[in-house]
């Protein structure tokens, strides 16, 4: 990382000293008016960095929300626990878990993203492959087809072996959807830790519940 600026910062692990630069994207023109949307990305922290991504709208009023952070976020939990930032909430937007939804009759037609890039050693930095932003509009879904089910499986209980979200050491930090799939896997013959499930298909954000 080029431009890098020293400081300290205060993770659920403690204090520390670290090194800090980041990247701005241009404004990115969506398809069509948009009220949702939620970032991803491809990146690899060795350990001793994270990274932040953050997420702000171009409303079709012509005004620039402030930015939002949408995630807090490392491949492993030796240096953070990967988390998302609750209490974003204002009179544009609020963010849920991974998710940025404008309020009701706002729109937007434009975004930037942002990276906060941070390293406990100059010497060591995160790779970031991509980043993706996908933008939707509630008022265009479809209502889903008409469909009934006929009940023949109502009220049936398979015995999918029971996990903590809490109990499998620090990685986990009370994520559900890693063990719901460790559950899943382990009722199809295939177990696996809670911790490994999460390090498998990769978070955008989690929050624990």
């Amino acid at each position: 990382m080029s431009g890098l600026t020293a400081g300290t910062v205060t993770t659920d692990l403690g204090t520390r000293p670290c090194w800090s630069g980041g990247v701005v994207s241009p404004a990115v023109e969506a398809a069509q008016p948009w009220d949702t949307a939620i970032p991803s990305w491809n990146a690899r922290t060795p350990p001793g960095t994270w990274l932040q991504v953050d997420l702000r709208a171009h409303l079709e009023d012509g005004r620039w929300t402030r930015w939002y952070t949408m995630a807090v976020w490392a491949s492993g939990s030796e240096t953070i626990r990967r988390h998302s930032v609750e209490g974003q909430d204002d009179g544009d937007a609020r963010i849920q878990t991974d998710t940025l939804r404008l309020r009701p009759e706002t729109t937007a037609r434009a975004f930037q993203h942002r990276l906060r890039l941070f390293t406990t050693d100059p010497g060591v930095t995160p790779i970031v492959h991509s980043v993706s932003v996908v933008t939707s509009s509630s008022r265009r879904e479809p209502a889903g087809p008409g469909l009934r089910s006929d009940g023949t499986v109502w009220g049936t209980d398979l015995p999918v072996p029971q996990l903590s979200q809490r109990v499998e050491g620090d990685a986990v930090g009370g994520w559900c959807s890693p063990t719901a799939t460790a559950m899943v896997l382990a009722w199809w013959g295939r177990p696996v830790s809670v911790p490994a499930a999460g390090r498998g298909p990769r978070h955008s954000a989690s929050r624990p519940s």
